[in-house]
């Protein structure tokens, strides 16, 4: 038996990306709060990398970057880990998703689901190739770990 599947399309997914996306930030400063159980830390003040985020995570930027001659300047400007569809953990600040020729996304989820509990853990980095920002250190050197920051992402 053969799938047929349709190929999926880059554009119409970043621009799907781009047009559901909610700023946390953003609804702290329009008086809407953060919802409660989210850890809402800056990217100053939290850098991404530093988190403790799966090996998959990591290795799937590490692929993108040594595959994508431009991601030499690529960097993490957003990060969140949501358990059960509710964000838990949120580095970002009011900064705009970057255009859609420089926005690029990675995700890592993980599932437990039985008649008994459902437990599904998804990280999600947003990255921009914009060379404006402090871009990644290369690609991720899995042989050491992050180093200890003060929020576990796994």
């Amino acid at each position: 038996m053969i799938l047929n599947t349709a190929p999926i399309d880059p554009v119409t997914t970043v621009n799907n990306f781009q047009s559901s996306y909610v700023n946390i930030s953003t609804m702290l400063q329009q008086g809407t709060g953060v919802p409660p159980g989210v850890k809402l830390l800056a990217p100053q003040d939290q850098p991404i990398l530093d988190l403790d985020l799966p090996t998959d995570l990591r290795n799937a930027i590490t692929a993108f970057q040594n595959s994508n001659p431009q991601a030499g300047s690529l960097t993490a400007i957003k990060y969140m880990r949501t358990t059960n569809g509710n964000p838990d953990i949120v580095v970002e600040d009011d900064r705009p998703l970057p255009d859609q020729n420089n926005l690029v996304t990675f995700s890592h989820t993980v599932s437990a689901v039985s008649v008994q509990s459902v437990n599904i853990v998804t990280h999600q980095i947003v990255a921009t190739l914009a060379p404006d920002l402090s871009p990644l250190p290369g690609p991720i050197s899995l042989d050491s770990p992050p180093g200890p920051g003060p929020v576990s992402a796994e």
